[in-house]
């Protein structure tokens, strides 16, 4: 009984949590949605960042990311 408790407490020692993110490098503005969540909005010049999915990631199962791209609007004076 003390050898499988040990092999539990070795096993779970070794788990590495998981990180899930998106790499973004657009040049035009976008929006960004988790499970039809907005998690990035960005309307400006172009951007490049990283986005940690991980907080907006509620259960575990399957996830939808969709990316809306949207022109990118001048402003008249």
């Amino acid at each position: 009984h003390s050898k499988t408790t040990q092999m539990q407490q070795d096993t779970i020692s070794q788990v590495t949590p998981i990180m899930y993110g998106l790499d973004v490098n657009i040049h035009t503005n976008y929006e960004i949605y988790l499970d039809d969540i907005a998690i990035e909005k960005w309307y400006g010049n172009g951007l490049s960042s990283f986005i940690d999915l991980n907080p907006y990631l509620l259960s575990n199962g399957t996830h939808h990311i969709k990316l809306v791209l949207l022109p990118i609007t001048t402003r008249e004076d």
